[in-house]
């Protein structure tokens, strides 16, 4: 899926933190190019970014979350 980075055990995904992004570790499940299981790392109330073409991710980048439903 386009909103995890890295590679093999060391996958991530970034989220929006008091107005921040941070990247957190995940430990990631059964998936496909569409969709993974995440199993670790994750909360239920954890804003995930995904990112808009062109726009790379830094850890501590200001941002303004907007909340969009899920495809």
């Amino acid at each position: 899926t386009n909103v995890l980075t890295g590679i093999g055990n060391k996958k991530s995904v970034y989220v929006v933190i008091d107005n921040k992004l941070v990247k957190k570790p995940v430990k990631t499940g059964a998936g496909n190019y569409e969709k993974v299981q995440i199993l670790e790392g994750l909360s239920e109330t954890d804003n995930v970014v995904k990112p808009q073409d062109g726009l790379e991710l830094v850890e501590g980048l200001k941002v303004e979350a907007k909340k969009v439903p899920w495809p």
